[in-house]
């Protein structure tokens, strides 16, 4: 740490990501709340540096929505800490998602991946309306960049189907798993454990009268 210092100077972007490497480590070895501060100290170096538009700052805000989620984990579930963990959670995924939006195009599939995070982390706090859009966002954004089977759509209209039967749309999520399932049969081929799951899934919502 002191040589990153010395070499680069306090107030740097690479004195910054230094910051941010030293946070992943602490995280790796259990040391959440000294992570925390770590990531927080190489946003705001790297934010001053560069300017708060900078991609240098996509890793620790990734980061460090990581390191929320994982101490959300770590306490009693549905408690208040727990709810402040995730709500800290969608903060930090919120600001990776602007800042993927100020340096991408709002068609590029790049901003496929923060999409996902942030549906992820809206599932965690139970805000299953709010994943849904996310979710169909990343999604048109794959079928329009990505070969109709690719694994990546199925994966996604699977996380998919499974938040519209949550929210009790089951005409939705029936449609959402037959297209993944037609696609993981091309893609992955009908033994494979996750169509099997998929054909599982949706063989048990349409019942004795389904196709």
């Amino acid at each position: 740490m002191k040589e990153a210092e010395s070499t680069y100077g306090k107030q740097s972007t690479n004195y910054g990501l230094s910051l941010n490497a030293i946070g992943f480590l602490s995280m790796s070895t259990g040391s959440l709340a000294a992570a925390d501060t770590y990531y927080s100290q190489a946003i705001a170096i790297i934010s001053k540096d560069l300017g708060p538009s900078s991609l240098q700052l996509a890793t620790p805000y990734a980061n460090q929505t990581q390191l929320y989620l994982l101490q959300a984990n770590r306490v009693l579930s549905h408690s208040e800490e727990s709810i402040a963990f995730l709500k800290q959670a969608e903060a930090s995924s919120q600001k990776l998602l602007a800042l993927m939006e100020k340096n991408y195009t709002g068609a590029d599939p790049v901003l496929v991946q923060p999409l996902e995070g942030l549906a992820y982390v809206l599932v965690q706090e139970k805000d299953l309306g709010g994943a849904k859009l996310v979710l169909l966002r990343a999604l048109s954004l794959e079928t329009g960049s990505l070969p109709p089977d690719h694994l990546q759509i199925i994966r996604t209209r699977n996380s998919l189907a499974w938040i519209l039967n949550a929210i009790g749309d089951k005409s939705g999520a029936v449609e959402q798993y037959r297209q993944a399932l037609v696609s993981a049969q091309k893609t992955l081929g009908p033994q494979d454990p996750f169509t099997a799951g998929i054909r599982d899934v949706l063989k048990a919502l349409q019942g004795p009268s389904g196709p």
